[in-house]
C-alpha cells in the first residue's frame, strides 16, 4: 500500500513488490515481463514489443496480451500505444 500510496502521489516510478504473473499464457507472461522493460516517461507501440518479444508478426496478439494485464498499475500496458500514438 506504501508504494501505491506514493506512485499516486508522484513519488514512485517503480515498484520492487514481487509479482506472481502465473495467471497467463507462457506468451502472455512474455509480454508483461518486456512491459516491465519500458521506463516511466517512455512508450513503446505493440509492434515494438512484438518485435522485442522476437515475434514480430504478433502485433494483434501482443494487443491481447496487454489488454488481459491483471496487474496494470505494476506491468506498464498503460505505456503501450497504437502505431498511431493512440
Amino acid at each position: 500500500m506504501r508504494q501505491l500510496d506514493a506512485y499516486f502521489a508522484g513519488r514512485r516510478v517503480h515498484f520492487d513488490v514481487p509479482l506472481d504473473l502465473s495467471s497467463g499464457t507462457p506468451f502472455q507472461q512474455t509480454v508483461w515481463r518486456a512491459l516491465l522493460a519500458i521506463e516511466a516517461g517512455q512508450s513503446q507501440s505493440y509492434r515494438q514489443v512484438a518485435e522485442r518479444i522476437g515475434r514480430p508478426a504478433a502485433v494483434r496478439a501482443v494487443g491481447t496480451a496487454v489488454g488481459a494485464n491483471p496487474l496494470s498499475i505494476f506491468v506498464p500496458c498503460h505505456r503501450v500505444l497504437g502505431s498511431r500514438g493512440r
